[in-house]
């Protein structure tokens, strides 16, 4: 269907075009140039010229809270970690590494675990300094299985028992 054209929607539509740059570590960005331009009966030609300006680069990644871990609980939520020194910092992989460091503390028993920080972005340097802050809290275990069936079991007992410990493993 087709629409009108309507400039107040295109103002707010080239704000969303710089701050979608934004987000993906180029904060200098900015529409230098707009167009709209007649193209037939009932139709315009948009045009822009985006001026990117140069990267936010992460100038330093810090993790907090992983000293009450055992060491390869460590390892593994550090390897996780999906922010580097000298990427550009995008801000959708920094709050997709916190949910990813989220779940695998969750997976690792921590039930009650939460993940913060904060992401300085310095605009007059282009930097970008992240601040992870874990909290594990208890890590819960589990104490045994018991395998309770009804009617025509059809799967026996052990091997569900099985499968629980391979996966707690």
């Amino acid at each position: 269907k087709k629409r009108r054209f309507d400039r107040n929607i295109w103002s707010t539509d080239l704000r969303r075009i710089e701050r979608y740059y934004q987000s993906h570590g180029f904060y200098e960005a900015r529409v230098v140039d707009e167009r709209v331009e007649p193209s037939g009966r009932d139709a315009v030609k948009i045009r822009i010229r985006v001026s990117e300006g140069a990267p936010t680069l992460v100038s330093r990644v810090q993790v907090e809270g992983l000293d009450d871990l055992p060491a390869d609980h460590r390892d593994r939520l550090l390897s996780r970690v999906g922010l580097r020194e000298g990427q550009v910092f995008v801000e959708d992989r920094w709050e997709a590494m916190k949910d990813t460091l989220r779940e695998d503390l969750v997976a690792l028993g921590y039930a009650e675990a939460s993940v913060g920080g904060t992401a300085k972005v310095d605009l007059a340097t282009r930097e970008a300094v992240v601040d992870v802050e874990l909290e594990p809290g208890v890590r819960y275990r589990l104490n045994g299985v018991k395998i309770l069936q009804q009617g025509n079991a059809r799967v026996e007992p052990w091997r569900i028992e099985e499968q629980v410990r391979e996966a707690l493993e």
